[in-house]
């Protein structure tokens, strides 16, 4: 299927530049994502030549010799990671707001638990486990995946609710409407049943598995598709997003026929915000906001995230919000500005660099740091982001919330989707009351960056460990 953007013909010597090419490439697919279908798919299968394929009997045999960890959320040591150790979210990524099918009071049967486990096993015979046991992996060729079930499910389908997550969206923008900043909105609570996330470095993988649980598939990656999800869940809400080098600096509005083919789709706004004469992104950024936000010293370690016992141990909570980016405003600050309220006034500029590439592994943050807030406020008139957040880890300085953001172009806005994995949603609660600063002496546009992002919704859901998965009862020991 012929490219949108490859532009064939004509003059112009910097079409055959590859990095040009590199950047059109990726455009493409992020496009492709976005749009969703049999038809993007198929798309993507012809630009990615490269993507690994006929995988599928050799992850079937090893499944039974090398099974994947219980741990839905275990992600870390099955990504790529940079040259100083830093884990890399993979570029691509779709996350579906789901809903159960039965009625209010109608547990799911048995057939239904088969099918949703017979789709996921799919995928796993399907795809490897994000990069599997290659070390020096630089792109994550393979599939990752988290599902999720929310308190409403519990309570509509059972009538009870699990002991984990402990509150539900309502009840969590309960907890924190008490310190949220005077003037700004109250979140949204999302009511779905369930979530899927699916994150891949090729395109291909995550429409691929998206299509082999809801779309007609007979086979995916040279695997026969069993199973799925369509007659169990509605898919009520797709959201889409990457995370990447140049592809922060570009931004695709909303298409018109969802239905089309990729090639058919108008080409719209490449500027993440129209009102920028020059785009201040930096090409090196892989985040709107233009800094690089994960470093081995501000993600904990997935064990610490993980339900340690009881009934869902292995699993883990997930609070999941979607955040609206006020760009134009960020950018009209000037460069020592921004560095000093996403990290702190303390953090020296030139080690930070232009999109902090130049902190290696380290966000450079100390609990003197953190201690040093109050004074910042009255002293400097700003406090850091990372600063303030620093302030809800544990002793040992150790963060409690193991953080999956990636960009969305979505709806024509620059937005980000916030997945984080915890222990418990107390942690997320801390995580907020830390962010938000209330008792700090500060102006709301010096808090941190509180004043350039919206969060118009938020939901909470339990992550079981993967042996549940499948519709689980509130009490899986005594069901």
């Amino acid at each position: 299927m012929p490219c949108p953007h490859s532009g064939s013909g004509g003059g112009d010597m910097s079409r055959h530049d590859p990095r040009r090419r590199a950047v059109e490439r990726r455009e493409f697919l992020k496009s492709a994502v976005a749009i969703g279908g049999a038809s993007a798919l198929s798309a993507c299968l012809d630009r990615e030549d490269d993507a690994p394929q006929g995988f599928g009997t050799s992850f079937h045999d090893e499944l039974e010799e090398n099974p994947l960890p219980e741990g839905q959320h275990v992600f870390g040591p099955y990504l790529v990671t940079d040259p100083h150790g830093n884990t890399v979210v993979p570029m691509h990524n779709i996350l579906l707001m789901l809903d159960y099918r039965g009625e209010d009071g109608d547990p799911p049967s048995d057939d239904e638990r088969r099918r949703v486990e017979d789709g996921f096993r799919t995928l796993e015979r399907a795809y490897e486990w994000g990069v599997g046991d290659a070390v020096n992996a630089v792109v994550n060729h393979g599939l990752l995946f988290a599902h999720g079930y929310s308190p409403y499910f519990f309570e509509r389908v059972y009538g009870e609710r699990p002991e984990k997550p402990a509150l539900d969206a309502e009840e969590l923008l309960d907890e924190i409407d008490d310190f949220r900043v005077e003037d700004f909105e109250r979140p949204d609570a999302d009511r779905y049943d369930a979530f899927l996330y699916l994150t891949s470095g090729y395109a291909s993988n995550v429409l691929g598995a998206e299509e082999a649980l809801f779309g007609d598939l007979d086979e995916v990656n040279g695997v026969e598709v069993e199973g799925g999800l369509d007659d169990v869940f509605e898919v009520r809400e797709r959201r889409t997003g990457f995370i990447g080098q140049t592809l922060a600096t570009r931004h695709w509005e909303g298409v018109d026929d969802p239905e089309s083919s990729v090639a058919e789709q108008p080409e719209r706004g490449l500027d993440v915000a129209s009102e920028f004469d020059d785009n201040p992104i930096p090409m090196e950024s892989p985040l709107f906001m233009g800094f690089k936000s994960g470093f081995t010293t501000n993600l904990p370690s997935e064990d610490d995230v993980t339900i340690q016992e009881g009934s869902w141990k292995d699993g883990t909570v997930a609070q999941i919000s979607r955040t609206k980016l006020e760009l134009e405003d960020w950018y009209r600050e000037d460069h020592g500005d921004r560095v000093e309220m996403m990290f702190s006034p303390r953090h020296d500029k030139e080690q930070v660099g232009e999109t902090a590439q130049d902190l290696a592994s380290s966000d450079r943050l100390s609990e003197e740091m953190v201690d040093a807030a109050s004074e910042d406020a009255r002293d400097r008139d700003v406090v850091g982001h990372s600063q303030k957040l620093a302030a809800a880890r544990d002793d040992g300085f150790t963060p409690k919330v193991t953080r999956r953001d990636f960009n969305s172009t979505d709806g024509g806005e620059a937005g980000m989707e916030f997945i984080g994995f915890m222990r418990e949603i107390d942690a997320f609660v801390e995580l907020q009351r830390a962010m938000h600063g209330d008792h700090l002496d500060i102006e709301p546009e010096r808090n941190g960056i509180l004043e350039f992002f919206e969060v118009p919704k938020r939901a909470t859901f339990l992550v079981p460990p993967r042996r549940l998965r499948a519709l689980p009862t509130p009490e899986p020991r005594r069901a």
